[in-house]
């Protein structure tokens, strides 16, 4: 059985692994926009370490036999000045499941942890951004009941 914890920095080095595999998968849908930049490791493993010890963000890993299997990242987003009627709402950046752990419950008990965290930091919505080209993922979501909200659309030149 997996468990699901908050991460410290002890676990960069395998969240840091496994966005190597989730960008290794969203290229093959956009080599383009995927592709290795510049020391992009280095800055990631960075992002990580910042936000396990940032207030208005975390992290949690899923934890099977001392391996980390599977991580999902999220924080706060702070609207003060809206022209929206919107107020700040929590937002999932990453998260990743290694594949021997798809189906095994390892993703929807990572956002159950966020849902948890979320709410006490008192916000009332959970948004995320999906690659369009994920059907995976966005039938993952649809399945833990998130909505469509926005969709982007680009034009390239």
């Amino acid at each position: 059985m997996f468990s699901i914890q908050q991460a410290t920095k002890v676990y960069a080095e395998p969240i840091v692994t496994l966005w190597s595999k989730l960008m290794a998968i969203h290229k093959e849908w956009d080599a383009d926009y995927f592709s290795e930049t510049e020391d992009n490791i280095n800055h990631y493993r960075n992002d990580i370490e910042y936000a396990i010890e940032d207030t208005t963000q975390v992290v949690f890993v899923a934890i099977y036999e001392d391996q980390i299997v599977g991580y999902i990242t999220a924080g706060i987003v702070f609207f003060s000045n809206s022209y929206y009627n919107m107020d700040s709402h929590c937002e999932v950046g990453d998260i990743m499941v290694d594949t021997a752990y798809h189906n095994s419950g390892v993703g929807s008990k990572s956002l159950e942890e966020v849902k948890k965290w979320a709410a006490q930091k008192n916000v009332k919505t959970i948004q995320l951004n999906v690659f369009s080209k994920n059907q995976k993922a966005i039938d993952f979501f649809t399945k833990q009941n998130f909505q469509p909200l926005f969709s982007k659309l680009e034009f390239k030149i």
